[in-house]
């Protein structure tokens, strides 16, 4: 047979396409690792399981194959807690955050806790079972105030006219309590003071309202040495008894506390009455009344004054 130049170059220029059709490879990922701070959420994304195929196309679904160690956190899927196996993540729930772990409230570790998983192509899932490792960074948490009181809502109990100082604050008086393993009171901020109801002092000298506008947190600082030291204390004036009080934060080192109010309660103790000299004229063989007590004092109110005779 013969062929011109033509059709020899048209044949030499065909070429053959075939496709080889075989079964589904299956998919493999990794064991994983993620780090999140404590008290927060995370939220997964496709990237972090690793997933692994030659066919082309194939999208990731994760298969949750054992949950995390009861106590260790949460996984939820779109709102709702996982809480048996197994359970299937699709792709589309990947991207658009909806697989997510929350540990509990102020828990934190490295590989603190952990579930296994299988990933799947569409078709197969993964022979190999993964674990993916959570660890969570501690992140400090404000301290807290919890008293012990004496009594419903008071936290100091003084009996009126005590002698100055009346009552010296230790570190015990203010509750401090916090989450944080380890952490103690760094220091006291006083942000209010007791008014016309007698004296906070420092070192002898009285804390008054140009101490706490004086910085930028409207407080005056006392510090756990200050405090051990016997440094703040407080008196009530003369006379003086019932509730009162002033407000106060503890600091960590790191955050300060809600503002709380510290109540010293004045139990009243009687005054003696003050008598006053008495005189009064009156004719010979006239008799007179003198009004002994009218002119009396008593600083407790609504006390009422008798006479007793002491002498001939």
């Amino acid at each position: 047979m013969y062929l011109d130049n033509a059709w020899r170059q048209y044949y030499t220029n065909r070429s053959l396409k075939i496709r080889i059709l075989g079964e589904n490879a299956i998919p493999t990922s990794n064991n994983s690792e993620k780090t999140i701070d404590e008290d927060e959420s995370y939220s997964f994304k496709e990237s972090d399981f690793e997933f692994e195929d030659i066919n082309a196309n194939d999208s990731l679904n994760v298969i949750i194959t054992e949950l995390p160690e009861a106590g260790k956190g949460t996984l939820t899927l779109n709102g709702t807690d996982i809480t048996s196996v197994p359970q299937d993540v699709t792709n589309d729930d990947l991207d658009d955050g909806d697989f997510t772990y929350t540990p509990p409230e102020n828990a934190n570790g490295t590989d603190y806790a952990s579930f296994k998983f299988r990933v799947n192509d569409g078709d197969d899932d993964s022979t190999a079972e993964y674990t993916f490792t959570i660890s969570v960074d501690p992140v400090n948490d404000a301290p807290t105030v919890a008293f012990t009181s004496i009594e419903a809502g008071v936290n100091v109990t003084l009996n009126e006219d005590a002698s100055s100082p009346a009552h010296t604050f230790a570190v015990s008086d203010f509750g401090f309590q916090d989450v944080d393993e380890g952490d103690e009171l760094v220091e006291v901020k006083i942000t209010s003071l007791p008014g016309h109801y007698g004296r906070l002092k420092f070192d002898g000298t009285d804390i008054d309202s140009d101490d706490l506008l004086d910085n930028d947190e409207m407080a005056k600082t006392v510090s756990k040495a200050d405090l051990d030291a016997g440094k703040l204390t407080y008196t009530p004036p003369a006379n003086v008894n019932g509730l009162l009080g002033f407000k106060f934060k503890v600091n960590d080192g790191d955050a300060d506390s809600l503002e709380e109010l510290f109540i010293i309660k004045i139990t009243a103790v009687n005054d003696p009455p003050i008598p006053m000299d008495d005189d009064a004229e009156t004719p010979e063989k006239t008799s007179v009344e003198i009004k002994v007590l009218a002119n009396d004092e008593d600083v407790d109110e609504g006390t009422a004054l008798s006479v007793t005779r002491v002498g001939t």
